[in-house]
């Protein structure tokens, strides 16, 4: 990436925070002139997140997977938004996938939050006890994040150990 791109991405993200509207534009502009550069298509998607363009942000999140797609960050990013949708299968295939990844590079820096976003999802899907072995791994019991609001460690795992296992469907009779 060169030094100019990176001063360019620097920029936009700086007037994407200020809620500058021309922001998009630029980034338009930007993957019309670097199209193989997965950080370009991961600013596009942040910016569409922040619309709730969460479909669209997907479909840019997957053109930075493609691109570089050994990048934890990038999988986060997108099962967040799958979460967002409520597509929670796809959003734990995400966040399983970037855990995969941080093992591959010994990097944990996103293990945690991948860890916790995984056992978020397994709640909405009624699944406590995957949800409780996620946060189990998590050794901040302080930990929280933001998801749809402040989400603490606690909370969480209170709710996971309320659903316990998976349960499955009754049949009708």
């Amino acid at each position: 990436m060169t030094d100019n791109l990176e001063k360019l991405i620097a920029s936009i993200e700086t007037r994407v925070r200020a809620d500058d509207p021309q922001a998009l534009a630029e980034v338009n502009d930007l993957i019309e002139r670097f199209p193989e550069d997965a950080r370009v298509w991961s600013l596009r998607s942040y910016i569409r997140s922040r619309s709730n363009d969460f479909d669209g942000a997907i479909q840019d999140m997957t053109q930075a997977i493609e691109l570089a797609p050994t990048e934890p960050v990038f999988f986060f990013n997108r099962g967040r938004f799958h979460l967002r949708l409520g597509r929670a299968k796809e959003a734990i295939e995400d966040f399983t996938r970037g855990l995969e990844q941080c093992a591959h590079h010994q990097n944990n820096y996103y293990r945690d939050s991948l860890l916790f976003f995984r056992a978020a999802a397994h709640v909405r899907l009624r699944d406590g006890a995957a949800a409780a072995a996620d946060l189990s791994e998590i050794e901040d019991d302080e930990f929280s994040l933001w998801i749809e609001g402040l989400v603490s460690k606690k909370q969480l795992m209170a709710e996971a150990e309320k659903l316990g296992p998976r349960r499955s469907p009754r049949p009708r009779l």
